[in-house]
């Protein structure tokens, strides 16, 4: 009776829903290991990727620090480009070159007449801070100013006309010094710059008369030498002179006022 009892199909169907049940949890605990092992696993990884890069965060940071300039202050900066300097070079050099420079010139003044008057330097650049010339006027062209003419309305007490005595001059010749000692870029307008240097110039010399009379001459004026090509340079100027004139006769200085406006070689 047991024997057929252990054998029977109660038994064998009880049986198989153990093994069944027993093969079901010993997966399901299988599968939470291997599980846990491989959740383990990547938060360990990511919890090392995380360090490694949070290192190289650290290292970047360290060697920007040693790269990045310190902090300055803005009065510390200001107090910096107060004192900066900026030496433009030279347009060109000028030092040991000779010179040729033809200009053309007037006078303001109460005279009796406009000294025009075309002159022609032959130089020398001792450096590129000082010239020497010796300048030659072959000719004037004299113009009567309007004071002649009002002079020339005057009738004397025997019903003559009045008028003013002059001698025109004739040719001069003069010595001239000119020292540079700034130089830079001029804007002329939006889109040009050209480069310069400015110029004090003295010079003294003789002016001959019409009669074979002469005077002396004294100038000083100060003025711009604008280089616009590598030879042709473009020269102004305007100051004073303290010449000697004939007048009436009369031989005396007077004080006029110049402009120049000329050309200059570096040859």
């Amino acid at each position: 009776m047991l024997g057929s009892w252990s054998g029977g199909p109660r038994v064998r169907s009880i049986m198989r829903i153990y093994f069944a049940t027993s093969l079901f949890l010993v997966s399901g605990l299988m599968f939470a290991l291997v599980s846990g092992l491989m959740l383990g696993h990547e938060a360990a990884y990511a919890q090392a990727t995380e360090s490694i890069n949070k290192d190289k965060s650290n290292e970047k940071d360290k060697k920007w620090s040693r790269l990045k300039p310190p902090e300055v202050s803005t009065e510390e900066l200001n107090r910096f480009f107060d004192n900066l300097v900026v030496v433009q070079n030279r347009a060109r050099v000028k030092a040991n070159h000779f010179l040729l420079s033809p200009y053309a010139s007037f006078d303001f003044s109460d005279g009796p007449i406009t000294f025009y008057n075309v002159a022609i330097n032959f130089g020398y650049a001792l450096s590129d801070f000082f010239e020497v010339y010796a300048s030659v006027s072959p000719f004037f062209f004299p113009v009567k100013r309007r004071i002649n003419s009002e002079v020339e309305k005057i009738i004397d007490l025997d019903g003559k006309k009045a008028s003013l005595q002059y001698s025109e001059p004739k040719t001069q010749y003069m010595a001239e010094f000119i020292w540079a000692p700034a130089y830079g870029k001029d804007s002329w307008g939006p889109y040009t710059v050209i480069r310069s240097d400015t110029f004090l110039k003295a010079g003294a010399g003789v002016i001959q008369f019409e009669g074979g009379e002469s005077g002396m001459r004294f100038n000083m004026s100060v003025g711009k030498t604008f280089f616009a090509h590598r030879l042709m340079n473009v020269r102004v100027s305007a100051g004073g002179s303290y010449l000697e004139s004939i007048v009436q006769k009369e031989k005396a200085f007077s004080f006029v006022g110049i402009f120049e406006l000329g050309l200059v070689w570096y040859l």
